[in-house]
């Protein structure tokens, strides 16, 4: 098994309660499409006008999981929900903050959640 598959199926989605689920892992470049499918099939079957995603188990990120977060906004808007998102890993907003989106970040992190979580990333 190559390391990317390892990685890969090392990513997961737990769903957590109505319109909220956890992403526990890798959100890179190997996961992200895989991720993305998963979480706009849940964006799609829940009833809930906001949806909360918690990247608190988010070992891993780069600049691939801050592009699925954007497209996640995308398609939650699409179907007429707000994505929130819990935990936000330091890398992203590291990425975010150099590609002056951090502000758009900011607009999606739930209070509890207005700094990132130390040594994620």
């Amino acid at each position: 098994m190559t390391a990317a598959r390892r990685a890969a199926e090392a990513c997961e989605i737990v769903d957590v309660g109505p319109g909220q689920c956890e992403l526990r892992g890798e959100m890179t470049f190997t996961t992200a499409a895989r991720l993305l499918r998963q979480l706009e099939s849940r964006l799609r079957s829940t009833s809930t006008p906001r949806f909360e995603l918690g990247l608190g188990g988010v070992t891993r990120s780069d600049s691939a999981g801050l592009a699925m977060l954007i497209e996640c906004v995308a398609i939650a808007r699409g179907l007429g929900r707000e994505l929130r998102v819990r935990n936000l890993p330091s890398a992203i907003a590291d990425i975010a903050r150099i590609s002056e989106l951090d502000s758009f970040l900011a607009q999606l992190l739930l209070p509890a959640a207005t700094a990132p979580t130390p040594g994620q990333g």
